[in-house]
């Protein structure tokens, strides 16, 4: 942070994209990918705030922007580290927005909520499956994600769900979820 004030200047808007990824189940991960995701994904996002915070100031017009994911609207299976940890993100996002509400600060916080964009994070990503890490199709371009951060930058809304793909996902995640377990009970 200090090293990007001394070459840019006082930020008026800070971006945390902290995130790494673990696939498999739950129950084959080890805690310590499972521990690391959440400390990055989670973790990360949180000091940055607190990094944001102290360089923007909460009295001088600026925004921070917390890339959340699809997931924290429902989470998906072989992804509970990185559903969990975004579903966190969220939810401090929220609070965080109320809370700089509450003090009639000028700062303002957002998530932007993105589909599966075409980067190299599930390359990087560890698999415990027999199969390598896949995004969920659609797959979008990163600028489509950068062009929701840039609009979350600007604007006043808590969060910024990029494109209809994620909205749609999570109903269709809750509906299948509930069929399932309306068979079950069948």
């Amino acid at each position: 942070a200090d090293a990007l004030v001394v070459a840019l200047g006082q930020p008026d808007v800070w971006v945390n994209a902290a995130g790494n990824g673990v696939y498999g189940l739950f129950s084959d991960t080890p805690a310590e990918f499972h521990d690391r995701v959440t400390a990055v994904t989670y973790g990360g996002t949180v000091n940055g705030c607190r990094i944001a915070l102290d360089l923007i100031g909460r009295d001088r017009p600026g925004a921070i922007v917390n890339l959340c994911s699809g997931v924290a609207l429902h989470a998906l299976p072989l992804m509970s580290a990185y559903s969990g940890a975004k579903a966190a993100v969220r939810a401090f996002t929220q609070a965080l927005h109320v809370e700089l509400r509450l003090s009639k600060a000028r700062l303002r916080v957002a998530s932007v909520i993105p589909p599966a964009a075409n980067t190299p994070f599930f390359a990087h990503a560890p698999s415990f499956m027999a199969a390598p890490a896949r995004p969920a199709p659609p797959i979008y371009a990163p600028e489509v994600i950068a062009r929701a951060i840039y609009l979350a930058a600007l604007g006043r809304r808590a969060e910024r769900p990029v494109t209809g793909t994620i909205l749609g996902f999570a109903a269709i995640c809750r509906l299948s979820t509930r069929l399932e377990i309306g068979r079950a009970h069948v």
